[in-house]
């Protein structure tokens, strides 16, 4: 017994270490290359500031800070970040004075819906940014173009008239106004994120509680998420493909839902109509294992999902918190940590991937995205990936190597899910041993003084 938890230890460590080495020599080469694209600085120009105005032009040649999303420009200065000039949905931002050397990085460029950015003056695209070095007084224009059958209705991109769906007032949604309810972009660990935290505990603290767990219990954790996440899936799909101004629909390919972080909503919902089958147990496992990874994460950071649509921000935090006490659930009463389950769970996961493969290939090869971005499980060969690492690992190494990666990542994960729960289980069996022990010798000793 020793012996193998040695063992399980020392492979830990190896691979903590491989995963931290593979990040480090990322940053490192992307430093690297940042560094070699830098102009050397002129000594005569040093210290002094230049305007420097950047417009996004929309496909008809407006400028409408209402119509477009201009995305986060860093401004850094000698390599090193000074901070975010603009952060805000704007088209155009002008007379910002910046110091000779500056370094413009544009990035998150996110133009009309169902456009994109046909060309950018001005700036050099490196693998990561476009970049612009300040020199002297400039002006970068960010040109946008309607993708492959959509038009310029006004306000966005839309589908050509032959294929556009369109719904008017009071016909086929009359009363969804309040899905498109604003709010402030809530902040990590603000009230918005705090509730459903506390939320997401109460809960599992009753399921935990429950010492009479059975088949119909199960169905319905399973049918309250799946149910609830599914409706506030189809809400957002809605939300962000239905323009409520000129009631046009337009989907938006970049929000399909088959992404890591949808399939417990999936699964929750197949598994309703299945016994207690190997094909149930797999399915599970994959919950109890892998979605814990995504509810962790965006329970842990959730800014970076965060926006000021209310359904938008209900529904993300929503979805992974949920996950996230469906798989503690099921690992408490379902789903026992054993290499079977693991193993099980590892082939729903490659599944999924290749499937996500296969959509990222076929839609745009087929050219039924048009111009869009289409990335399912954000592995796609064809566009960045945008996950925290990953997105780094994406540009610095070829792609299959990131490929890879993002597997061994993401299994690597799933096995530290796996040990936890493992050695959790025995900790409380011991525990629940040692309390019945000392209850049996409490009651002899009862027993003793009243004799």
């Amino acid at each position: 017994m020793g012996s193998k938890k040695f063992t399980l230890a020392k492979l830990l460590k190896i691979i903590v270490i491989l995963v931290i080495s593979i990040i480090v020599i990322s940053q490192i080469y992307g430093n690297i290359k940042e560094r070699r694209n830098q102009k050397p600085i002129d000594e005569n120009a040093a210290g002094t500031n230049y305007s420097f105005d950047i417009n996004i032009n929309l496909p008809n040649g407006e400028q409408d800070w209402e119509k477009c999303s201009a995305g986060n420009f860093d401004i850094s200065y000698n390599g090193e970040l000074k901070g975010k000039v603009w952060n805000s949905d704007v088209c155009n931002e002008s007379g910002v004075d910046l110091p000779y050397d500056s370094i413009v990085l544009i990035r998150d460029i996110k133009p009309a819906n169902n456009s994109y950015v046909s060309s950018i003056t001005g700036a050099k695209w490196d693998g990561t940014y476009y970049r612009y070095v300040v020199t002297g007084p400039h002006i970068i224009n960010i040109n946008t173009s309607c993708s492959r059958g959509y038009v310029f209705d006004g306000y966005k991109c839309v589908q050509s008239i032959s294929n556009r769906i369109i719904f008017k007032d009071g016909y086929f949604i009359p009363y969804l106004d309040f899905i498109n309810h604003q709010m402030e972009k809530p902040i990590a660990y603000g009230w918005f994120h705090i509730v459903f935290l506390i939320a997401a505990f109460i809960v599992l603290f009753i399921l935990y509680n429950n010492k009479n767990h059975n088949e119909k219990e199960l169905k319905w954790v399973l049918g309250i998420y799946g149910v609830s996440a599914f409706v506030l899936e189809f809400l957002k799909q809605l939300l962000w493909s239905y323009n409520f101004k000129t009631n046009i629909w337009s989907y938006g390919w970049y929000y399909a839902p088959f992404q890591f972080c949808t399939m417990p909503m999936y699964i929750c919902l197949i598994c309703l109509f299945l016994k207690n089958t190997k094909l149930r147990k797999a399915l599970l496992s994959f919950v109890a294992f892998y979605a814990m990874l995504s509810g962790i994460l965006i329970m842990i950071m959730p800014e970076f999902c965060f926006c000021t649509d209310t359904l938008v921000n209900i529904h993300t935090i929503y979805l992974h918190c949920g996950s996230f006490v469906v798989a503690m659930y099921l690992l408490m009463h379902e789903i026992k940590p054993t290499k079977e389950n693991l193993i099980s769970a590892f082939y729903v996961f490659i599944t999924c991937v290749i499937i996500s493969l296969i959509l990222d290939i076929v839609f745009y090869k087929t050219g039924i995205i048009g111009d869009a971005v289409f990335n399912m499980f954000f592995v796609s060969p064809y566009f960045p990936s945008t996950l925290p690492i990953f997105d780094k690992i994406y540009v610095s190494v070829p792609y299959v190597l990131f490929l890879i990666i993002y597997i061994v990542l993401v299994v690597f994960g799933s096995w530290l899910v796996y040990y936890i729960a493992k050695d959790g289980k025995n900790y409380l069996a011991t525990v629940s041993q040692d309390m019945q022990v000392n209850s049996k010798d409490l009651n002899k000793d009862k027993i003793k003084i009243l004799n």
